[in-house]
């Protein structure tokens, strides 16, 4: 992918209380050429430089001591100080299994970036996060980019009926996601 020059008008903002990531996720940044790159470390202070300043994307971690990735996503999602609701958000994150991917798409997040952080996938995230941009919700229960990754029109029978799934597909769902369980 030839991105020279696509990056140099690009600010990113890392969020991560690993020090050391913090500063290996923004050296590879830097090496992509974006443009501006400003390392945080701490919720508070990620919160005061989002309430002075605009950012083209965040990278931020799941969760740490005094930093709750997806408080800092609701902050942005639905903060009257945000400066961007819309903001492209890349949660990095070791906590991948199925309910943290759910949670982290629910609360807003546009991209999730599996760690051990390798460049070639925050890369192919980052780009996803500037230029395929999928269409902003905002409502009442769910503000963030639309969680459907394609545009299709809907082609087929309504299965859910009237009124949701019926009982033999909702017994269809658990039990393929949650077997073993009691």
């Amino acid at each position: 992918m030839h991105i020279r020059g696509k990056l140099l008008e690009r600010s990113v903002l890392v969020i991560d209380e690993d020090v050391y990531l913090a500063r290996l996720i923004g050296s590879i940044l830097e090496s992509f050429e974006v443009g501006k790159v400003v390392i945080i470390h701490d919720f508070e202070s990620a919160v005061e430089y989002l309430n002075v300043d605009k950012f083209d994307c965040i990278i931020t971690d799941w969760l740490t001591e005094s930093l709750k990735g997806l408080d800092l996503v609701a902050h942005i999602r639905h903060s009257k100080k945000s400066k961007n609701n819309q903001l492209p958000i890349v949660l990095c994150t070791g906590m991948t299994g199925y309910e943290q991917i759910i949670s982290a798409m629910d609360a807003g997040v546009t991209e999730i970036l599996a760690k051990p952080v390798v460049p070639n996938q925050l890369l192919k995230k980052l780009m996803s996060a500037f230029y395929d941009q999928r269409e902003f919700i905002s409502a009442d229960d769910y503000t963030g980019p639309d969680r459907r990754r394609r545009s299709m029109p809907f082609r087929g029978h309504d299965r859910r009926g009237k009124y949701g799934l019926d009982q033999a597909s909702i017994d269809s769902v658990m039990s393929e996601n949650h077997h073993g369980a009691s």
